[in-house]
């Protein structure tokens, strides 16, 4: 194949007869037809003009790089003509096209501000749903998810336009947002609400067996013996309410009186009251807390929550 230059442009020269550079012409045409079946359609055989030019599959290499390009290979900036222009965004690994209409690269494949969970901490394109700040000062690859987050309050960084809030997953579950307000006890929630755990309002119920309506029966039994001597002496007594010492079957009297005289009083009462009824009745019964944890949670795997950048 010929080697294009400036020499091989130039010839054949415009001094040169026509004649002389039909060797020239056809040598031209085979240097053409050489590249352009690099990568394009040049099928002689078919016949098909309308084919012919086309790229081969697999052919048209896209920009490649980390930041999204803004002009063309000679240099001139993007126009309409250049939508779908595709870029390979080497750090994300994903492929870009370009979009006159928002001036811009729009992502391909996972759609920027996609969350999804991962049984990995990292993962090129992706950024850790963490609460932290990212802005788009620093890192112009985070442009198009920071303004997508500000479109919601609980993302915004006040006093910070170039910032935003990455949604806060860590230890959570994520529950869809209920726009009618009547399946979420919490309401109509903005995205980024943050609800502590709660245990649903309930009851516990039990009795204790019941003997139906019964009394109570207590036995009450007491009695009282007191007697006084003549001249002091006595061979039994007993009381509750007097004094005495007993001393070998005989008993000295704490007494004044002394002239011999002696009294016997004897007292004894039994009885057997009832307590009134209550009825038929239970009674009410508190369980203690069995919990050990503190929270409730159902069965559950942990990964880590990431949103696409």
């Amino acid at each position: 194949m010929a080697t294009w230059n400036t020499s091989y442009e130039t010839t054949p020269p415009g001094s040169q007869a026509v004649g002389a550079g039909d060797d020239n012409i056809r040598e031209l045409k085979g240097a053409i037809r050489e590249r352009l079946t690099k990568e394009h359609t040049m099928d002689l055989a078919s016949g098909l003009a309308s084919e012919d030019g086309f790229h081969r599959p697999g052919s048209a290499i896209a920009s490649y790089g980390t930041s999204n390009p803004s002009t063309r290979p000679n240099g001139t900036n993007f126009t309409s003509i250049d939508s779908g222009r595709l870029f390979v965004k080497s750090d994300e690994r994903n492929i870009a096209v370009y979009d006159d209409t928002l001036t811009s690269f729009y992502t391909l494949g996972s759609p920027v501000g996609m969350i999804a969970p991962f049984p990995i901490s990292s993962r090129t394109g992706w950024l850790s749903c963490d609460g932290s700040i990212i802005d788009k000062s620093t890192n112009v690859n985070y442009t198009e998810l920071v303004d997508l987050l500000k479109t919601e309050a609980n993302y915004v960084v006040s006093g910070q336009p170039n910032q935003a809030y990455l949604p806060n997953l860590q230890g959570a579950f994520i529950r869809g947002i209920d726009n009618a307000g009547t399946r979420d006890s919490a309401g109509t929630r903005a995205s980024g609400d943050y609800k502590a755990d709660e245990l649903k309002k309930h009851t516990h119920t039990d009795t204790v067996d019941t003997t139906g309506a019964h009394t109570h029966t207590t036995d009450i039994t007491h009695s009282h013996n007191l007697f006084y001597s003549f001249g002091g002496n006595l061979y039994k007594f007993w009381t509750n309410i007097g004094e005495g010492v007993w001393d070998a079957g005989k008993i000295a009297i704490d007494t004044a009186d002394e002239d011999g005289y002696g009294l016997a009083t004897t007292n004894s009462y039994a009885d057997s009251p009832t307590s009134s009824s209550e009825g038929d009745h239970t009674h009410v019964v508190t369980i203690a807390d069995a919990g050990t944890k503190a929270e409730a949670f159902p069965k559950n795997v942990a990964l880590f929550y990431m949103i696409k950048f």
